[in-house]
């Protein structure tokens, strides 16, 4: 391959994406407000008397397990875990479990949460055979206060996104951002101080205080349970997940918001750079909306980044299943949440990002197909036709897992140019469209605390950095960094945490690598083999590079970082 021109020696285009201003739209990801919970493991064993079992990533907890303690408030708390698992048998005795490192959502028509009392109760209600009066019950007691912040996707990625910003070299950035989370609240509550006060740190618009107010409106809640063994390491951890009442929002409520924010963009969108951040939807009926909404958003030529969940694909299977969103091609109702992403959300989408469980659920042929087909495939039918994009077709991140995070896309025909010539694969002689497979993030991370939330951090960062003209490898890199510093501290990082944990990758040998993977499809000549006439010729070049200091990549784009 041809050396060319270094492409950090030259004048970047983030350098000048700084100097207009730029605001997010973030829609989905309903605020979560997370419970943290810490329980001694010998508090465990001791309290069921040696019943409960730690088996690879489960916990088993006798029938009547509770939790109780207090809030950093002072309010008396019992959780209940038969909320949210599964009856099941083991040698004669009944056990539910916990997993760690997953969520498990409120299953059953008891509380998840209350008094003593209460959860007392609605044990010897629910399974009088097991469960016969208050002596049946097992308290495992919560010796530190149960501390409550606000979670949630989208304040995640937003924080993640403000730690960057902050540390970046350019102190007036932070001051040309604007964020806006539209949401729904009954703000009579209590939970509502906290949200105004961390929203608050975070300059996050959530709408007028008439706007938000639904009266009865139950906050969703996370229960984040962390198992502390006896040498003070920690299991990874659980999140119980409480129900909710979206459906008390009317449809008069979420049409008037919606109406808005495409106002919004129509006024704003002009004169400064924004961006719609699509997030996990738990409401059919706000489905509905997104679906018009980013259309808008598409006229507009607003980027968006779809951030796809199960929760999402859950959403679009009710909206459906009820027959009542209309396929104009076909003449007929959308039959299954695939078809519903493949027409009304990819086609409009700039980036989408997701782990492979969330593709796998989107693309069950991933197992035949392969990864990296599927991932361009997807690709391709993204983006159509857009005036600022000089090819139709969109740029798609999955995590991996340990095997870090690949991104496909279609590259724009000038890209494409100077790719061909630095592969050396002789005279330009045309091609119909190039893609592209970037595979980065495989560094081993030898000591971690919990992968939770990692996801959030990596969306988080790679979408603020792209906003600033990063380069898709150099923001995949920052992004991948900046999740394996997560993962081993619980803390978001700043640049200068991505530069010194690059470093400790360098010095300790568990850098991986980046790999490169360029496509360039032309036209068949028809020239007849022993099996047939050639149709299309590919012509690919693979590349496995080390990763440039990530030093040399944050002087290149902001000089320097805090």
């Amino acid at each position: 391959m041809n050396k060319g021109k270094d492409i950090l020696s030259v004048e970047n285009i983030a350098k000048m994406d700084m100097e207009k201003s730029k605001q997010f739209f973030f829609v989905g990801g309903v605020p979560v407000f997370d419970y943290m919970i810490d329980v001694e493991q010998d508090e465990i064993v001791r309290n069921t008397q040696n019943k409960a079992m730690f088996m690879d990533t489960k916990l088993f907890l006798p029938v009547g397990t509770i939790l109780t303690g207090k809030t950093d408030t002072g309010e008396e708390i019992a959780i209940n875990p038969f909320a949210c698992a599964d009856l099941m048998e083991i040698g004669g005795k009944h056990f539910y479990s916990l997993e760690f490192g997953g969520k498990q959502r409120q299953s059953r028509d008891i509380e998840l949460a209350g008094s003593v009392d209460q959860v007392v109760g609605e044990m010897i209600e629910k399974i009088p055979d097991l469960i016969k009066s208050e002596k049946d019950i097992i308290r495992v007691e919560i010796k530190q206060p149960v501390k409550i912040s606000l979670g949630g996707n989208n304040k995640n990625i937003i924080a993640a996104i403000a730690s960057i910003y902050s540390s970046y070299g350019v102190p007036s950035l932070i001051d040309k951002i604007s964020m806006f989370h539209p949401i729904f609240f009954d703000t009579g509550l209590e939970l509502w101080n906290i949200l105004q006060a961390e929203y608050g740190k975070l300059k996050v618009n959530t709408g007028d205080i008439e706007d938000v107010h639904i009266q009865g409106l139950v906050p969703r809640k996370g229960y984040v349970i962390t198992v502390v063994k006896p040498d003070g390491t920690r299991h990874d951890r659980t999140i119980l997940s409480n129900r909710t009442n979206e459906e008390k929002i009317g449809q008069e409520r979420l049409l008037n918001r919606y109406q808005a924010i495409e106002k919004l963009l129509y006024e704003s969108s002009k004169e400064t750079d924004t961006y719609l951040v699509l997030n996990s939807l738990t409401n059919p009926e706000e489905l509905r909306l997104v679906l018009h909404l980013l259309q808008v958003a598409y006229a507009m030529q607003v980027d968006t980044f779809f951030c796809l969940s199960n929760t999402f694909l859950n959403c679009a299977s009710e909206l459906v299943s009820s027959k009542s969103y209309f396929r104009r091609r076909m003449l007929r109702w959308f039959e299954s949440p695939k078809e519903l992403i493949e027409r009304r959300v990819l086609p409009y989408t700039s980036h989408m990002i997701l782990n492979r469980e969330e593709l796998t659920s989107l693309e069950p042929g991933i197992e035949i197909k392969g990864l990296e087909r599927c991932m361009l495939e997807i690709a391709r039918s993204m983006n159509h036709g857009r005036a600022s994009f000089s090819v139709a077709g969109g740029k798609l991140l999955v995590s991996d897992g340990r095997r870090g995070v690949k991104l496909a896309e279609l590259l724009a025909r000038e890209d494409a140019e100077v790719f061909w010539e630095k592969c050396n694969l002789g005279p330009f002689n045309g091609f119909k469209y190039a893609e592209r497979i970037i595979s980065t993030g495989d560094d081993n991370v030898i000591k971690f605390v919990s992968t939770l939330g990692a996801g959030d951090t990596f969306t988080g960062i790679f979408i603020g950095l792209a906003a600033l003209g990063w380069d898709m490898g150099h923001a995949m890199r920052a992004a991948t960094l900046g999740a394996q510093y997560f993962i081993k501290t619980r803390k978001l990082p700043r640049l200068s945490d991505l530069v010194s944990l690059d470093n400790e990758h360098t010095r300790c040998g568990t850098f991986g690598r980046l790999k490169d993977s360029l496509f360039f499809h032309m036209d068949g000549d028809g020239v007849l083999t022993r099996y047939g006439a050639i149709a299309e010729k590919t012509n690919a070049m693979h590349t496995n590079q080390l990763h440039r200091p990530f030093s040399d990549i944050v002087k290149h784009y902001c000089g320097e970082c805090k």
